[in-house]
């Protein structure tokens, strides 16, 4: 459900800013108004990209740039959004905003968070938090995100730090979490053109101190589970 002036106040950081491909609104919680789910999107320098402001408290921002922005809640300029070319159709759910965000940034376009723009969100609907579904698309799709979109000299530069989170992942799915394992499994059988694409999408002669800029430090698995936490239960009670 939107509020009162969100197609206004949403569209309103576009005006006289020609390099503004992406606005984010503020999504939050249906079942607690008062707690951000989403206030764009983060990226950490372990490839988990995250919303930002999860579970925090709403309160007076200003307008400020992020990296990108939630599909749940966002405008684009149609120029910039056909011009790196929408969504990726092979994602189908989850990370397919994150991975234009990558493509927008790469091409030199910026995006704006408006905290006056508000909507609330059922979240995880249409897929239900914690499902087997929804684990399995995440885990595919950020090996996909990856390959498709974050420069070589990224890659190598955060290889540790990538590799450490996907083996974490990939042991504790054996053990307990078979479909976040299983994601990935299917994200390697079906890389060859993900990794062909990116060619096109992070040229190794591109500007990536763009996006180098917006990488935060490694998230850990201990933050990673507080925030599942949050949305497990948020969600259920929506």
């Amino acid at each position: 459900m939107l509020e009162p002036t969100f197609i206004e106040a949403l569209c309103e950081p576009f005006l006289g800013n020609t390099r503004v491909a992406a606005v984010a609104g503020t999504l939050v919680f249906a079942s607690a108004p008062e707690i951000i789910a989403s206030a764009g999107i983060q990226i950490h320098r372990n490839g988990v990209a995250l919303d930002r402001l999860l579970g925090q408290a709403r309160s007076d921002h200003d307008v400020e740039p992020v990296f990108g922005a939630s599909g749940g809640a966002v405008a684009y300029r149609r120029e910039a959004f056909l011009e790196v070319g929408g969504f990726p159709e092979h994602f189908f759910m989850y990370l397919e905003d994150v991975d234009l965000a990558f493509r927008l940034q790469l091409a030199g376009w910026d995006a704006l968070w408006q905290p006056a723009a508000v909507a609330r969100h059922a979240y995880s609907a249409s897929a239900v938090e914690g499902s087997t579904f929804k684990r399995k698309l995440i885990a595919r799709n950020r090996v996909w995100l990856l390959a498709r979109c974050l420069p070589t000299a990224l890659l190598r530069s955060n290889a540790a730090s990538l590799a450490l989170h996907d083996l974490l992942a990939v042991g504790y799915g054996l053990l307990r979490d078979r479909p976040a394992a299983l994601g990935r499994a299917e994200a390697i059988a079906r890389l060859a053109p993900r990794w062909c694409e990116r060619r096109a999408i992070a040229p190794d002669d591109g500007d990536i101190e763009r996006v180098a800029a917006w990488l935060e430090p490694a998230i850990s698995p201990l933050e990673l589970r507080r925030l599942r936490r949050i949305t497990g239960r948020l969600a259920r009670s929506g």
